[in-house]
């Protein structure tokens, strides 16, 4: 093999090593002109967003950070800077709202008074509060009640003025929907008008069970409590008992000496 021929041979080695595109590399700057000026005159430039924009991203994490990377601790103190954040906006914007509040119940709003027996506030507020609660929901209209204590008997009704009528024939048919009679009979014939083991009153009871009835040791009075109409019949059934007793049985003192007593009575109760 020749010098020569050893030399065409470097050549066609270093022709294959050359890297690939050296030759384009080479072009012209004229070459280059043109293909820049191949693109869309109107095209704008894209702006780099949030998520591309490389300093937003090092501004909110830590370079080589993602947001698995975050411990609950960092987000937690991002959660509580926003709850920050909202109750100062609702502190700063509540003296407002309360100003709108307070003029709107200013113009819509009006109040009644009406007069109730002390003795009926009871049933117009209800177990609990429930009956004015419900008089509440129903109509949007609120009741104001004097305290048990006081012996005030006015109610004042607060609401809008189309809706104070329909409260107002609530609070009227609550206050009646219960009542108290007294029926007066002789002490002594109590326990005859009860019956034998409460035979005579759970009668009635059992016919009308929401009227309660009470009678008072030493006192004539037998009262009865409980939705009006149920009142007016056990009163008339309780007054017909009592008439026909006083019909049948008398009453009558008579002194007898202590010394005495234990023969009246017998032995065991016998008499």
């Amino acid at each position: 093999m020749t010098a020569g021929d050893t030399g065409g041979i470097e050549d066609e080695v270093s022709h294959e090593l050359e890297p690939p595109g050296s030759e384009e590399e080479g072009g012209t700057e004229e070459e280059e002109e043109e293909e820049e000026e191949t693109l869309p005159p109107d095209l704008p430039a894209a702006a780099p967003g949030p998520e591309t924009d490389p300093a937003r991203i090092s501004e909110a994490r830590p370079r080589g950070r993602t947001a698995c990377d975050e411990t609950p601790a960092a987000r937690g103190q991002e959660r509580g800077r926003w709850e920050r954040v909202t109750q100062v906006a609702q502190e700063e914007a509540a003296p407002r709202f309360n100003k709108i509040r307070a003029d709107l119940i200013k113009r819509k709003t009006t109040t009644i008074s009406v007069e109730v027996k002390k003795s009926q506030h009871k049933y117009i507020v209800g177990p609990k509060g429930n009956t004015l609660q419900e008089i509440l929901d129903v109509t949007g209209v609120s009741v104001e009640m004097p305290s048990l204590e006081s012996s005030c008997e006015t109610i004042i009704l607060r609401g809008e003025p189309d809706k104070l009528g329909p409260a107002l024939t609530q609070v009227y048919a609550k206050a009646k929907s219960v009542t108290v009679a007294e029926v007066t009979a002789p002490a002594w014939l109590h326990r005859f008008i009860i019956g034998k083991k409460g035979q005579n009153i759970g009668r009635i009871t059992q016919q009308l069970p929401k009227v309660h009835i009470e009678f008072t040791d030493g006192e004539e009075t037998i009262t009865l409590e409980g939705p009006t109409e149920e009142v007016q019949i056990a009163q008339t059934q309780i007054q017909d008992i009592i008439n026909d007793l006083l019909t049948r049985m008398d009453y009558t003192e008579i002194m007898v000496e202590q010394k005495f007593h234990r023969h009246l009575i017998g032995k065991n109760g016998a008499n």
